[in-house]
């Protein structure tokens, strides 16, 4: 670190902020997009996704409008690794979900 700097550290800070974010989802709040998979719609905060997957951050980036539909997947559960790399991995926060056509 640099002379004349300080570094001060909040452990519960990302903990917080991810628990409200997905409060303000679950209230519908500050949703910007609309995920369409499996004929279910999920509404989500954009930047969050981006942040979270490559996938989803290209998809938006593509994106034309506030709709984002999925295609159709068989997801393939693994702890040991991917079964198949065709659609690149899912993260979950438990394990990996590889997205399979």
């Amino acid at each position: 670190m640099a002379p004349g700097r300080v570094r001060i550290s909040f452990p519960r800070h990302a903990p917080a902020l991810l628990d409200s974010l997905n409060r303000l989802r679950l209230q519908g709040k500050f949703c910007d997009v609309a995920i369409h998979a499996g004929g279910r719609v999920f509404a989500a905060h954009g930047s969050v996704l981006a942040a979270a997957s490559p996938f989803f951050h290209d998809k938006l980036l593509l994106r034309a409008g506030p709709r984002l539909a999925l295609p159709p997947y068989r997801p393939v559960w693994t702890s040991a690794g991917p079964l198949s790399d065709q659609n690149g991995p899912v993260q979950t926060g438990m394990d990996r979900c590889w997205a399979c056509q």
